[in-house]
């Protein structure tokens, strides 16, 4: 974090939501890029002969044949992805100091949960508005979830 708040800070973009999504998204690359392989190498190398054969260039072979395949890889690993992203407190309490930027994890962490006292109530309501975006994301996408980590987890 240290010299993530240096480079960052180099750049002025300290206290910037662009900077939180370029720490976000840099903390998640690897994480993406670990699970999308899996994926792609479950995918023949035969069909990607057989689009080059049948006259496909590259970008065809790529959104014709590989894309469609590992589709529900995509999405799978994206809503992780943002899941993981959604609730970060480290990040966003270091990069962040205005209240006004806050995401809402550092925000109730910082604003709300002080030494002495504590009010329950409005802490546990924020936290249940929090997780109903979530909850509902993963309502609706939970089939492909589902779908995309199975189909990433065998081989052949």
């Amino acid at each position: 974090m240290i010299s993530l708040y240096k480079i960052l800070g180099d750049v002025n973009l300290i206290n910037t939501h662009a900077g939180l999504i370029l720490a976000i998204a840099a903390g998640q690359l690897p994480f993406t890029i670990m699970l999308m392989s899996s994926f792609y190498d479950g995918i023949p190398r035969e069909l990607e002969e057989a689009a080059r054969v049948d006259g496909a260039g590259r970008f065809g072979t790529l959104f014709r044949v590989v894309v469609p395949l590992v589709k529900p890889g995509m999405l799978a690993v994206g809503i992780y992805a943002f899941l993981l992203s959604w609730d970060d407190y480290l990040h966003a309490s270091t990069l962040i100091q205005t209240d006004s930027l806050r995401t809402l994890s550092a925000g109730v962490a910082l604003r709300y949960l002080g030494e002495l006292s504590y009010d329950w109530s409005l802490i546990n309501t924020i936290s249940i508005v929090g997780t109903i975006p979530m909850v509902i994301v993963f309502f609706f996408f939970q089939k492909y979830m589902i779908k995309g980590l199975v189909a990433g987890a065998v081989k052949g």
